[in-house]
C-alpha cells in the first residue's frame, strides 16, 4: 500500500479518481499519492517553527528608550528591593526548621524571637530568646557582638553598620552600571546628564546612611530603656520600611523642588561657558603659540 501511495505525481493521482466518481461518499482517509508525506505536517511545522523580529536601528533604539523609561522609576528603588529580598530571606531562616524527617517546616512562631544586648566582664553580648525548639539559625541563647549570623542578621551596630555599608556600596554600583546603560542607549541622555544623575544619587545615598543611623539610633535608644523589644523579624521590617520612607521622601523632593534638573542645568552651563573659554583662548593666542598649537 505504502509503494502504491508513492507514485508518480500526476494530475490524475491528485483528481483523477473524483472527476470519475471513484471516491467513496465521506471518505475519512483521502487516497492520493502524497498521503504519507502529509502526516503529522502540522506537528513538525509547529516543532520547526522560529519566530524572529526583524527591527530596523530606529525601531530597535525606540523600543530600548521605552524599556528604559520603564524601569527607571523601579532603579530608584533598587538598593531598597535589594534590602527587602535579604530581609526576607533571613526572616525565612527565622521562621522554618529541619523537622526529624530533616523536611524544611514553617513556624510563624519564629517572628516572635527577640534578641537583647547586653555586657559581661566588658564584653557585649546577646541573648536570644523565644522558641528555641523552632530555630534554624541563632539555636542558642548567647552570642558574641561579632558573630557571624548576628552581623548577617544585622542585630547590634556592627552588624547595622555592615548592613548599611553593604548597601551603599550595592546602590553606588548599581548607580553607576545604570547610568553607564542610560548613556550609551537611552535617547537625549547626554553627558551632563550622566554626571548629574551619578551626583545626585550619590548624594541621596549618603543623605539615607545619616538618617538611617539616626532612626537606628533612636530605636536603640528605646530599646535601652525596656519600654519597647521588637522581635528580629520586627526590626527586619522596620529597617527595610526606614529605608523605602527615605527613598520615597527624597524622591519627591527632588521631583517637588526640580534639584536633578537644576542640577544638570548647572553641570551643562558649566561645561558649555567652559568651551567658550577654550574657544577665546584658542582665537586670540598670540602667532607664536598659535604655531607651536598648529605645528610649523
Amino acid at each position: 500500500m505504502k509503494d502504491e501511495l508513492r507514485q508518480t505525481n500526476t494530475a490524475a493521482g491528485y483528481l483523477g479518481d473524483y472527476l470519475r466518481g471513484e471516491v467513496p461518499i465521506n471518505q475519512l482517509i483521502p487516497q492520493h499519492e502524497y498521503i504519507l508525506d502529509t502526516l503529522n505536517l502540522e506537528a513538525e511545522l509547529q516543532k520547526n517553527t522560529k519566530h524572529i523580529m526583524l527591527l530596523t536601528l530606529s525601531e530597535a533604539d525606540a523600543a530600548l528608550n521605552q524599556l528604559l523609561n520603564v524601569v527607571d522609576p523601579v532603579a530608584t528603588y533598587a538598593g531598597n528591593i535589594k534590602d527587602m529580598i535579604d530581609g526576607t530571606k533571613n526572616i525565612k531562616k527565622l521562621v522554618s526548621y529541619y523537622n526529624n524527617a530533616n523536611k524544611l517546616v514553617y513556624n510563624l512562631k519564629g517572628l516572635g524571637i527577640t534578641a537583647s544586648i547586653y555586657k559581661e566582664k566588658s564584653v557585649q553580648y546577646v541573648k536570644i530568646t523565644g522558641y528555641a525548639g523552632v530555630r534554624r539559625i541563632l539555636k542558642g541563647t548567647r552570642y558574641a557582638i561579632n558573630n557571624p549570623q548576628i552581623l548577617e542578621l544585622g542585630i547590634g551596630n556592627a552588624g547595622k553598620n555592615g548592613a548599611i555599608i553593604s548597601g551603599a556600596r550595592f546602590c553606588v554600583w548599581f548607580s553607576l552600571a545604570y547610568r553607564t546603560i542610560e548613556l550609551i542607549f537611552k535617547e537625549d541622555y547626554k553627558v551632563f546628564d550622566f554626571i548629574g544623575d551619578i551626583t545626585m544619587d550619590v548624594t541621596k545615598i549618603i543623605v539615607t546612611i545619616f538618617v538611617t543611623k539616626i532612626a537606628m539610633m533612636i530605636g536603640a535608644g528605646i530599646a535601652a530603656t525596656g519600654f519597647i523589644t521588637l522581635p528580629i523579624a520586627g526590626g527586619v521590617f522596620l529597617v527595610v520600611l526606614i529605608g523605602f520612607t527615605i527613598t520615597f521622601a527624597l524622591d519627591y523632593l527632588d521631583k517637588r523642588y526640580q534639584l536633578s534638573d537644576k542640577l544638570k542645568n548647572a553641570i551643562q552651563q558649566g561645561i558649555q561657558e567652559k568651551n567658550r573659554v577654550e574657544e577665546w583662548n584658542l582665537k586670540n593666542l598670540s602667532p607664536t603659540l598659535n604655531s607651536l598649537r598648529e605645528g610649523f
